[in-house]
């Protein structure tokens, strides 16, 4: 699954700490926008905000990030 840049990333980090779930969808939104090929993490992460899972999306932007840091 492609993912989005670091910036991105810690935009989403950003917004699930604050838990703005309405952003969080908001920004998936431009994520598919912005690429085509994040539309499967931005579903991901849609279902997720939909259903209040701040944590959940915490871990999965949190497991991503670390992997773009190696």
């Amino acid at each position: 699954m492609d993912v989005p840049p670091h910036e991105e990333m810690n935009i989403l980090y950003r917004l699930a700490q604050e838990g703005s779930m309405r952003d969080i969808i908001r920004q998936t939104v431009h994520l598919e926008e912005l690429d085509p090929r994040y539309s499967p993490f931005a579903g991901q992460l849609r279902v997720l905000a939909q259903n209040y899972q701040s944590k959940a999306i915490l871990e999965l932007v949190e497991r991503h990030i670390t992997t773009q840091l190696r």
